[in-house]
């Protein structure tokens, strides 16, 4: 057994199995390794599965990087299996919570929308034993195609029936095993619940996963069947020699290869073996979504491929490696031969052929029995917010260009409602009570709430409505519906609520009112099902659906004005609490699946709890003396008078633009009090006005002349940023060490180069307050030398170009 052992929690049985075969059969005589660039990168299987380290995020990474193409284990003389154990390597990365990379979103995110109603389809005609399954690429790059290999097979099948939708292999590949279980084994379910006993893929990845994943069907390729039912092409003049390209996920499934190249033959080509080919075939770049993580690992397959390829066109049978090799090879699939297609989709257009594909398939299969897929978590997650993005623009045109916004006033709709007096809000109160119950939608009764009654009031009648409907729907399960409630909170979700729920109380209604994973009005149903007590429960939903409610009444109550073309506060302030509020869920996950923090070291502790306290005295201090000198020392309250007088009519005149005045007011100055307004002009840079730099070196060259004029300016300007360094070396100091500390990462010693040069830049800037580079060169510890010599550098050329654009 392998001896690899994790600080947190044990390892999946399959993962330690295939730890300890790897470790003990691989013999390491690197075979696999100077086949596979993934493996010349970092060794043989054998040191992977010994320096692997599950505690470490790091490690958790490598395996990410792997094509999962097989190829290791097709050449490996003692019958190892790495890709085998780099699979296994991510579901383990992913039950620890390091396997969720922002670069695999995109992919997901097509995985989505492939599972979605919207994309998805099943018809299934009278007696259907058998269905075509094309997968997603070939409906959306060759819609064509596929209907015509639908229309084909239906000569010889009368019965056939179509399944569009995701075998979702992304899923299984980035090892999220969880999902690609229960999302492909409902649809299997589904099948085999309707008596489905053979299903024909055009996708080798849909081959791949219904042979090992539904071993209940008989599963083959259509070029299989097509192959036994399509006549050989006519004689014609010999064409240029073609290369087969077998797609890395059938390279052990030999009748698909015999069937691609007999429909090749079969168009008149001549075929000519690349030296990988058939078992030993090469990936095309795009398995196992390494491109996402290691683009370098994914250039390197296409590129050896170009090479085998020798500047012959190459055939392969699957749309991702046709497209994907397509970048730098003449690529045809082998159905485009079979069928004379034309060039293939790309882009955003692959979506609307898929779509319409599924319209046209509506009406040319006889179909008995239809569904459109509704797994939850199955559809788009940016095609609402798009949609709703979209109506409220043609909404604002139709309001424009009808003259209709007259009738919208906020002030008009609320005094109409106001003739009713109390009996307005408790008809809003009890129309939101039994909405919950009669599961009738919320967002339209908030929207008019919040249009009705103000953001303030909004909110109010709205967080007691919503409550009181929780309440009652919870109650209605309870003891009224039970059994009808049961029924409708079938699944995993459900369950895995009901065992928290009994788990954690009210900490699980607290969690799911502010995350909404689950629709509103089942998830006040289910709360009924469980054993939380009701008072718990209608506080906890009340507390918590709080921060949602305020977010959104306050953004809906400037919609009437949006409406309009205006552009209210309650609309920005409404979008800042929106993504505040959607921004809990990642909050939640990291502070859940966060590294453990190193103890911070006493004399590091010490420190900062040391400068806090002196900030704060330094602080109540000011306070206290300002306060003693307006009461008791009339004279210096007056002197202190005279300099807010003097800093109003500097804000005034910059702020105005009033150079001329601002000029009169300097000329008569001493050398020293130009050089206190000076500095004055360029602290209030850094917190009023951040567009007044020009205006301040404009009107300094204007009363002193340019020389004096850039070095009242510049010298200044060095003072706040030497100032404000002092500031952040005290303040921020010791944070960048404890960063470093927190991160188990070695501080940046010495300082580098580039930290120096940026505030330089940062200083250069025209506008960019001066306060920020202070504290940038205090927080990065920046010596003196080399402090001083980056800004002098950076306000020189700040003065140069602000010469210039004056």
């Amino acid at each position: 057994m392998s001896s690899i052992q994790s600080e947190t929690k044990p390892l999946r049985p399959q993962l330690a199995a295939l730890l300890a075969d790897d470790i003990g059969t691989c013999t390491g005589c690197g075979v696999c390794v100077r086949e596979c660039g993934f493996l010349r990168l970092y060794g043989s299987p054998r040191h992977i599965a010994r320096s692997y380290n599950p505690d470490d995020p790091k490690k958790n990474v490598i395996c990410f990087e792997c094509s999962l193409c097989g190829l290791c284990s097709a050449v490996c003389p003692t019958g190892v299996k790495p890709q085998a154990l780099f699979l296994e390597m991510r579901r383990e990365a992913v039950d620890r919570g390091f396997g969720s990379f922002r670069e695999h979103k995109g992919l997901l995110g097509y995985e989505r929308t492939g599972t979605s109603r919207r994309f998805t389809w099943y018809g299934l005609p009278e007696g259907c034993t058998t269905i075509f399954f094309p997968g997603c690429a070939l409906p959306g790059t060759r819609p064509g195609v596929t209907l015509a290999v639908y229309e084909k097979l239906r000569e010889t099948l009368p019965t056939l029936g179509l399944v569009l939708d995701c075998c979702t292999k992304p899923s299984h590949d980035l090892g999220r095993e969880q999902h690609f279980s229960r999302m492909f084994g409902e649809m299997v379910a589904w099948l085999e619940s309707h008596g489905i006993q053979r299903v024909l893929v055009a996708c080798p990845n849909c081959y791949k996963v219904f042979s090992e994943y539904a071993p209940q069907f008989h599963t083959e390729t259509v070029y299989e069947k097509l192959a036994g039912i399509l006549p050989a092409a006519a004689s014609e003049a010999p064409a240029a020699p073609v290369t087969i390209h077998d797609p890395c996920v059938v390279r052990f499934a030999s009748a698909p290869q015999e069937a691609a190249r007999g429909l090749v033959s079969r168009s008149g080509r001549v075929i000519e073996e690349m030296p990988h080919t058939r078992t030993r075939t090469l990936c095309c770049g795009e398995g196992g979504t390494v491109g996402a993580l290691a683009p370098d690992l994914a250039d390197g397959w296409g590129e050896l491929r170009s090479g085998e390829a020798a500047g012959r066109q190459v055939v392969t049978y699957c749309a991702g490696c046709a497209n994907h090799l397509g970048k730098r090879l003449t690529v045809s699939h082998v159905l485009d031969l079979v069928f004379d297609a034309s060039k293939p989709a790309t882009g955003p257009i692959t979506y609307v052929n898929r779509l319409r594909l599924k319209s046209r398939f509506k009406n040319i299969v006889p179909a008995a029995v239809t569904r459109e897929r509704t797994v939850p978590g199955s559809g788009s997650g940016m095609l609402r917010p798009l949609l709703f993005l979209g109506v409220m623009i043609a909404a604002i045109v139709l309001v424009r260009a009808s003259g209709a916004g007259q009738y919208l006033e906020p002030e008009r709709l609320r005094a109409l409602f106001a003739g009713f007096g109390i009996v307005a809000p408790l008809v809003y109160i009890a129309i939101y009570t039994v909405a919950p119950a009669l599961m009738l939608p919320g967002l339209p009764i908030s929207m008019a709430g919040a249009t009705v009654f103000g953001p303030v009031w909004g909110v109010v009648y709205t967080i007691i409505g919503a409550t009181l409907g929780a309440c009652v729907a919870f109650l209605i399960a309870r003891y009224a519906a039970r059994d009808w409630v049961e029924r409708q909170l079938i699944g995993s979700r459900w369950n895995k609520l009901d065992s928290e729920t009994a788990q954690n109380g009210w900490k699980a209604v607290a969690f799911t009112r502010l995350i909404p994973l689950f629709p509103f009005n089942l998830l006040n149903f289910a709360f009924g099902l469980t054993k939380i007590p009701f008072p718990q429960y209608a506080v906890a939903t009340f507390i918590f659906m709080l921060p949602g409610t305020i977010a959104f009444i306050t953004f809906s109550s400037s919609l009437l004005g949006l409406l309009k073309g205006k552009v209210s506060r309650e609309f920005f302030v409404g979008i800042i609490l929106i993504v505040t509020v959607s921004l809990i869920p990642r909050l939640v996950k990291w502070y859940r699946n966060r590294e453990p923090r190193p103890e911070i070291p006493w004399s590091l502790r010490r420190s900062l709890q040391c400068k806090a306290a002196a900030i704060a005295a330094l602080a109540a201090t000011a306070a206290g003396v300002y306060g003693a000198i307006q009461k008791y020392f009339w004279a210096l309250n007056a002197y202190l008078y005279t300099i807010e007088f003097n800093l109003l009519f500097v804000a005034h005149r910059l702020g105005d633009g009033d150079l001329a005045g601002f000029v009169e007011y300097l000329r008569p100055m001493s050398n020293a009090r130009a050089a206190g307004i000076a500095l004055v002009c360029q602290t209030m840079h850094t917190f009023a006005f951040p567009f007044s730099p020009l205006r301040t070196t404009a009107a300094f060259t204007a009363a002193f002349g340019t020389p004096a004029g850039v070095a009242y300016v510049g010298g200044a300007g060095l003072v706040v940023a030497g100032l404000s360094a002092l500031f952040g070396r005290f303040c921020l100091g010791d944070l960048a060490p404890l960063h470093y500390q927190y991160r188990g990462r070695e501080p940046l010693t010495p300082t580098p180069a580039w930290a120096a040069w940026s505030a330089g830049a940062m200083a250069a800037i025209p506008g960019f307050p001066l306060l920020a580079c202070g504290l940038w060169i205090g927080g990065f510890r920046i010596p003196l030398g080399r402090s001083v010599a980056a800004l002098t550098a950076g306000l020189v050329v700040r003065m140069l170009l602000s010469l210039a654009i004056r």
